[in-house]
């Protein structure tokens, strides 16, 4: 049970760090502020997903180690739905290699800057998220 726990946790953190990873490559063309918020949260989760690591060792987590867990693989799961929507615009619909004129070129860079603010939105809900998580685990009203 307690190996199926932990592994489902830490195998729901894997593809979110990877498509993370996807999306601070040379290829994504993030403002600062937005790459500096997504490598904020690649480092959380990444020390989250070595927190569950570690506690795969114990021989008994307690419960509410069992319900943190929980908690991880499912709000993993909804930043791993969160950013393929995301991901779709900025690399799924790619432009033509060149423009043909000025309004396509406007396009482009609306559509990249639509892309860039629904990522920066999705990061705030994900801030928001972790803030109600934490209020509820130490009661704070």
């Amino acid at each position: 049970m307690k190996e199926a726990l932990v592994s489902a946790a830490t195998g729901a953190l894997q593809p979110v760090l990877g498509k993370l990873a996807a999306l601070l490559s040379d290829d994504s063309k993030l403002s600062h502020g937005v790459r500096s918020e997504v490598e904020l949260h690649t480092s959380e989760l990444a020390a989250i997903e070595a927190f569950v690591l570690m506690k795969s060792t114990e021989e008994d987590p307690s419960t509410q180690d069992k319900a943190w867990m929980k908690e991880v693989r499912e709000l993993s799961y909804d930043i791993e739905d969160d950013l393929d929507e995301l991901m779709a615009p900025v690399g799924g619909d790619k432009p033509p290699a060149k423009p043909n004129g000025f309004m396509d070129k406007i396009k482009v860079m609306l559509d990249r800057t639509k892309a860039h603010h629904q990522i920066v939105k999705a990061i705030d809900e994900l801030k928001k998220k972790q803030l109600v998580h934490v209020a509820k685990r130490y009661k704070i009203h």
